[in-house]
């Protein structure tokens, strides 16, 4: 039939772009490995050839799939795809979320990905869009499922859930650690940025940061109430305000 003919094409096609790609990206990395340390612009220049290369195959590919089949490619190939998968994969997350997930994720990610500046200005403005994302894509799960999303960045927001379940705290007592820890990384970078700026002796970025934990301390006993704030820093919790 035309269709099972077309479509069978398409997946052949799909197929020889993606190994086209990936005998590149392997001859690439051989190159690499060969050159060492006199690779032309290092390690930066190394990934972020890789990056490009990886931008040019998505570009072929949409050249031959429609949107749709496209997004459900790049959400089983793509690293925000697999993101979305493992954190998303056994919750009540609809299909509809999860793609509305993947897109926030896929656009931040094609935004920073040929970025290797480790500048702080650079690192405050990745961290400043990287929450604003993680925001967005609480609106669109609600806070318990965005507790399974979460897992991407490690166990700390489930052992807050767990700890607090188990104190008899309020349930959004994770959710307030986790906003109050992103604001207080931002806040740092922040600081670090305006310290390179204006030069701070190494005495004044530290009466600095000092000022700056001990004004989170002051947000946290707000916003938790000391009674939560003295078992919490009792068990272990706020160790990153210390």
């Amino acid at each position: 039939a035309p269709g099972v003919s077309s479509a069978a094409a398409t997946a052949a096609r799909v197929a020889q772009i993606k190994k086209d790609y990936e005998d590149m990206m392997t001859r690439f990395a051989a190159e690499f490995t060969a050159a060492g340390e006199h690779f032309p612009g290092g390690l930066n220049a190394y990934l972020r050839q890789l990056a490009l290369l990886e931008r040019e195959k998505w570009k072929d590919l949409s050249a031959i799939l429609t949107p749709r089949e496209l997004e459900d490619l790049q959400m089983q190939d793509t690293h925000a795809g697999q993101l979305t998968r493992e954190c998303l994969a056994n919750t009540a997350a609809t299909d509809e979320q999860r793609r509305a997930v993947f897109r926030l994720q896929q656009e931040f990610d094609d935004k920073w990905a040929l970025t290797f500046d480790l500048s702080a200005a650079t690192l405050l403005a990745r961290q400043t869009e990287r929450q604003a994302t993680q925001e967005k894509i609480l609106a669109l799960l609600g806070p318990d499922l965005f507790g399974a999303w979460l897992h991407g960045e490690g166990s700390d927001y489930a052992l807050s859930v767990d700890w607090a379940a188990r104190q008899g705290f309020a349930p959004d007592f994770a959710l307030n650690e986790w906003r109050l820890k992103s604001e207080f990384e931002l806040a740092r970078l922040q600081l670090t940025v305006q310290a390179q700026a204006q030069r701070f002796s190494r005495e004044e970025v530290e009466g600095r940061e000092a000022e700056l934990a001990q004004r989170m301390r002051e947000r946290a006993r707000a916003v938790f109430g000391p009674t939560v704030i003295e078992a919490a820093q009792g068990s272990g919790r706020f160790s990153w305000l210390r």
